[in-house]
């Protein structure tokens, strides 16, 4: 009965449960190292900011010599 159990996916999805715990556990240890290192979660918010800008400037330098011209 005991090799069936484990076939049966008693034993198994324990263990699978079990690896999704530590991962969860480092989840949050990851969730602290982005803060320590918030330079990874700087980098990723700046690129989208600095899109954004280089197209309203692009658009203000196309407008302000237009105009004076």
């Amino acid at each position: 009965s005991p090799s069936p159990a484990r076939p049966g996916g008693e034993a198994p999805p324990p263990q699978e449960g079990a690896a999704p715990s530590p991962e969860g556990d480092q989840a949050p240890r990851n969730l602290e190292a982005p803060p320590e290192g918030s330079e990874r979660s700087v980098p990723a918010p700046q690129p989208e900011v600095i899109a954004p800008t280089p197209d309203a400037d692009t658009e203000r330098l196309r407008i302000q010599p237009g105009d004076g011209e």
